[in-house]
């Protein structure tokens, strides 16, 4: 096939294509409302995943850290302005560290985090939504990390684990950019008031006697700033 017929078949093809995306998008926006916002209210669900999830893990190196949660949401609206919205995210790390004529040195990590809040739609300009609201947030964590060290003229390994308890209400704020009337990505940040319990344990192998544990209970303020990027499909 010469050139000129592969450039009109090529032509054809995106033609096709695009008046078939044209015939799409016409009958998704059947029950948006144009005048207001591009967001198809004429469906009530919404879930999303966090994309810093997949994106840590196709980065060339990989950190296996509970620092990048695999997170889903939930939302359901309950008006055009309002909606019930819940999240929830896991991590989980088991790794094992190996130097040359020295024992192996464990770190593992787990961490669960819920939230379940209301939140309040306001369009801003075109494609963005701004939103805000206030929600409840339930977190859990749990570290374990070996190292080596010297007591006295004894080599040994110290375990420090650190569990932790987190549980408080705040206010969110974020912005929604709808890539068509039913996917958006959205970010947030974050600032609750929360009850924490925080417990560190410090174990060694030898010297059992050096063994200490602290417990401290208490309440502080959290400020998350825009870390996670959301793909939300409403359906």
């Amino acid at each position: 096939m010469n050139s000129g017929k592969t450039f009109s078949l090529a032509l054809a093809l995106l033609l096709l294509f695009s008046f078939r995306m044209k015939a799409e998008i016409r009958d998704t926006l059947k029950g948006v409302d144009q005048n207001n916002s591009i967001e198809d209210n004429s469906v009530s669900n919404e879930v999303g995943f966090d994309m810093a999830f997949f994106l840590n893990i196709f980065r060339s190196q990989y950190e296996p850290t509970v620092s990048t949660l695999f997170s889903l949401s939930y939302n359901r609206e309950l008006s055009e302005k309002y909606e019930l919205r819940s999240t929830f995210g896991m991590g989980y790390a088991d790794f094992t560290t190996q130097s040359l004529n020295q024992p192996s040195l464990l770190t593992k990590n787990n961490q669960e985090d819920f939230k379940i809040g209301l939140a309040r739609k306001t369009p801003c300009y075109k494609r963005w939504v701004f939103y805000y609201g206030v929600d409840w947030e339930f977190q859990n964590g749990f570290a374990s990390e070996q190292s080596l060290t010297i007591v006295g003229a004894d080599q040994c390994i110290m375990t420090n684990t650190t569990r932790l308890l987190l549980t408080g209400p705040g206010p969110f704020s974020g912005l929604i950019f709808f890539i068509n009337p039913r996917i958006s990505l959205n970010i947030e940040s974050n600032l609750n008031f929360v009850y924490t319990k925080n417990a560190d344990q410090s174990d060694y192998t030898v010297h059992p006697e050096m063994n200490t544990s602290l417990t401290s209970k208490g309440f502080t303020s959290e400020f998350t700033i825009p870390q996670s990027l959301f793909l939300n499909i409403k359906f």
